[in-house]
């Protein structure tokens, strides 16, 4: 329900007069983060536990059978109590492999959802920047996914740039079709087991540096990215840490309080053990 302040706000004028709603409708700015916040704060004490929710998608995870149930009775108590109301034609319970945000999850595994390969892998080559755009942006979704990502897409996010006049090269093809084939080989990816150790391995090269999240020697995800004009004037080892950097923040929240080893393939790195002074660049 809206406040009665609120009411006036949310005011819809036409040519049969001024319409007043007295419940939040679809449209408004601030709808999908105010039902979001309120979602959250609703199912405060489950999320983490056994629920995760995305607005209106509730997603309630068990290792039990007899658990799942308790842990529906508690979320649906939950929603009777504040006023919310699930369809059950929408509801599915006691599922094995549900689909989420674009994401099959299966058993301890996440792999893309067939209809999103689908879609990649009869994209037609960008005939301008628009589609471009379009195809990076289904793509860019489900990087973590790909090992190499930006090495892999680097010719064609370069045509991205301001400065850069249309002109789809062999190199551009070529990109265009490795990206396809990576994404459309139907990667799986594991789940984060916080009870398990993980290993992060990271690698740089001239024009990009990436790593993996591994645990039980299955990969949980991929991350690369380009590097800026200015870190391409590091030396090897500095790129090769900058690597480890990076990924170690972007992995944070697996990382913290859980026991890990970082893998690199150049021996070099491990001279920052002993290094007697850091540069400020290797500080920081």
């Amino acid at each position: 329900m809206l406040f009665t302040y609120y009411e006036a706000k949310a005011t819809v004028v036409t040519s049969y007069g001024a319409f007043e709603f007295f419940v939040m409708p679809f449209g408004l700015t601030n709808a999908p983060a105010t039902f979001s916040t309120m979602m959250n704060q609703i199912l405060q004490g489950f999320l983490d536990e056994f629920v995760v929710v995305y607005l209106d998608d509730i997603i309630i995870y068990s290792r039990t059978l007899v658990e799942h149930v308790e842990h529906l009775r508690q979320v649906l108590a939950r929603l009777r109590e504040y006023e919310l109301y699930a369809k059950v034609l929408k509801c599915s319970f006691a599922q094995e492999t549900i689909s989420f945000l674009g994401h099959i999850v299966d058993r301890g595994r996440i792999r893309m959802d067939p209809k999103k390969v689908q879609a990649i892998e009869e994209w037609k080559p960008p005939s301008d920047v628009h589609d471009l755009r379009s195809f990076l942006g289904l793509a860019n979704y489900y990087r973590r996914f790909v090992k190499s990502y930006s090495e892999i897409a680097r010719p064609m996010t370069d045509l991205l740039k301001k400065t850069e006049t249309w002109n789809w090269t062999p190199q551009c093809q070529e990109s265009f079709d490795r990206l396809k084939r990576a994404m459309v080989t139907d990667p799986v990816l594991g789940l984060p087991d916080m009870s398990k150790p993980f290993v992060v391995e990271t690698d740089a090269s001239d024009f990009a540096l990436g790593g993996v999240l591994m645990q039980d020697s299955h990969p949980v995800a991929f991350e690369s990215r380009k590097l800026k004009d200015v870190e391409r004037r590091y030396s090897v080892h500095e790129k090769e840490l900058l690597a480890v950097v990076h990924c170690l923040r972007l992995w944070r929240h697996y990382l913290l309080g859980s026991p890990f080893v970082v893998k690199m393939d150049n021996t070099a790195v491990s001279h920052f053990m002993t290094q007697p002074k850091l540069t400020s660049r290797q500080a920081r």
